[in-house]
């Protein structure tokens, strides 16, 4: 599978795009020649965990390869805190300019909610420009709020050298925790 990122260059910055709402799959069969990407954004490469790869083990992956992070998607969380807590909760997740960041933040009710089946208190978040220290930063925001990560995809949109998009596409599509790797194709919408 390969994932292609709408991009509408009138509207918007390649920095500022939001890869959640901007995504769109398309199929490709393995080995798929480049012409279904012809346009792709520089410096960036889009993988996806294999669902039993945790936060911080996707960390680590990309820290073996000294790679930056601009955005990261679909990881979620249950937390062991009160239900009561989900206030707190909303306002912790919105001290971080990692996360109410690009337009995007905490929201009660929204990606910050209590499970209607369980009611256990249930995070999505985006995380952006996750440096190093905010990857830090998050393991611990984790541990505060007592977060636990449910199995899933996590979507990485990397840094990578210019001119080097295909080489790192090629190396994460070899690797074990990677369920997908591809260049962050440009389509033109009309």
């Amino acid at each position: 599978m390969c994932l292609k990122r709408v991009h509408q260059s009138d509207l918007m910055n390649k920095h500022s795009v939001s890869i959640v709402l901007c995504l769109i799959a398309f199929s490709c069969d393995e080995g798929s020649d480049d012409s279904l990407c012809r346009h792709y954004e520089e410096g960036t490469v889009l993988i996806g965990t294999n669902e039993d790869v945790s936060i911080e083990e996707s960390f680590d992956l990309v820290n073996e390869y000294k790679l930056g992070i601009e955005a990261v998607f679909g990881h979620y969380y249950e937390s062991s805190l009160p239900a009561d807590s989900i206030q707190y909760v909303v306002e912790y997740l919105n001290s971080k300019d990692y996360i109410n960041s690009r337009g995007f933040r905490a929201v009660e009710g929204g990606n910050v909610y209590l499970h209607h089946q369980t009611q256990a208190l249930t995070v999505f978040c985006n995380l952006w420009d996750m440096t190093t220290e905010r990857r830090q930063d998050w393991i611990e925001t984790k541990s505060i709020l007592k977060l636990t990560e449910n199995p899933g995809t996590k979507s990485l949109l990397l840094i990578v050298p210019n001119g080097q998009e295909k080489e790192f596409v090629t190396a994460f599509e070899d690797l074990d925790q990677v369920k997908h790797a591809s260049l962050n194709c440009i389509a033109k919408i009309n």
